[in-house]
């Protein structure tokens, strides 16, 4: 009889539980969202990252924030979100740095982008794109090419610091072109196109917003973009390899990330809601006016290329020693 009346009760418990919590599991959110960015305020990270939680923040119900965590080459932003609860609450609008170049440029990194994050959507690509002061006098990427070659060991690239795209791009441009270019890191790709514009250095590899002011002056001349196919927003802009580099392409990947672990049930609606909000026309430009170039993948998608970049420009990093 105890027994009976223990199960009925059990039974009882269970079914009066059992609905509190399955509503719990899908209750999401239930607080702000914050989206964390490696680089600085007015960069395409930042701009891409306030554009998209703002849309993002009228479906979820609730204020979407977003945070800067700078230095380390994006290590910092990386590990913060690595050791972040996996509730669905703390995301990441990142790119390949942070998953492919970053973490081979430390001893011991803190994380392991293969295990310790997963994609929620892929939201763009980010080229990098070849300028060279206006004082040289050629005016496309044979003449520039032919320049250089006349010049062994006299000119110097600008990159934004060790491993950084814009030295894994120049290098895999040396490479390709056969040129013998000095590398000058400096601290940043602004610095970097600066350095170009008062022709301490005679290339650089750099973003689209960081070349504007130099284009605007004249002081720069921008040879090709480092994509396989131009820009929407650029189109004028011909890639390297159509311009003679048969073959070149190096960009990095634009994504939103989540800690491991974080319930598949929430990264389903994280994903199709952010790809929605990047297909709007307004986000949309906000990405290809920032630089970059809006497309969507899923968080699958995006696992798969982290996996891919991490491999893939861990042995640029190696092949040129950069620390």
């Amino acid at each position: 009889m105890i027994t009976s009346y223990c199960k009925a009760l059990m039974f009882v418990c269970l079914a009066a539980v059992l609905p509190t919590n399955v509503s719990f599991a899908q209750a999401w959110p239930t607080k702000p969202v914050k989206i964390i960015v490696g680089s600085a305020p007015g960069g395409i990270l930042d701009v891409t990252a306030r554009a998209i939680g703002e849309k993002v923040s009228e479906k979820w119900g609730v204020p979407v924030l977003v945070e800067g965590k700078l230095g380390a080459a994006g290590n910092i932003a990386g590990d913060y979100i690595a050791k972040s609860l996996p509730d669905g609450h703390t995301l990441l609008v990142g790119e390949s740095g942070v998953w492919g170049i970053s973490p081979h440029l430390v001893q011991n990194s803190p994380f392991d982008p293969r295990t310790d994050f997963v994609g929620v959507a892929q939201i763009g690509l980010v080229p990098v794109f070849l300028v060279i002061p206006s004082s040289i006098s050629a005016s496309n990427l044979t003449e520039f090419i032919a320049y250089a070659r006349k010049n062994p060991g006299k000119l110097s690239y600008a990159s934004g610091g060790q491993g950084s795209i814009h030295q894994l791009a120049a290098e895999l441009f040396k490479s390709m072109a056969k040129l013998d270019v000095v590398h000058v890191p400096y601290k940043g790709g602004s610095p970097a196109a600066m350095a170009v514009m008062a022709g301490d250095v005679q290339m650089a590899f750099v973003s689209y917003a960081g070349a504007q002011s130099g284009l605007v002056s004249g002081k720069l001349r921008m040879l090709g973009i480092s994509t396989a196919q131009r820009s929407p927003s650029q189109p004028e802009i011909p890639t390297l390899s159509e311009s003679g580099l048969t073959g070149y392409a190096i960009s990095t990947t634009l994504g939103v990330i989540a800690p491991a672990k974080t319930p598949k049930n929430v990264i389903t609606k994280m994903q199709n809601d952010i790809m929605e909000a990047v297909a709007i026309p307004s986000v949309t430009k906000h990405i290809n006016d920032a630089g970059g170039i809006a497309l969507t993948g899923s968080g699958e998608q995006l696992s798969s290329i982290i996996r891919t970049e991490y491999d893939k420009f861990g042995d640029l990093v190696k092949l040129i020693g950069a620390k």
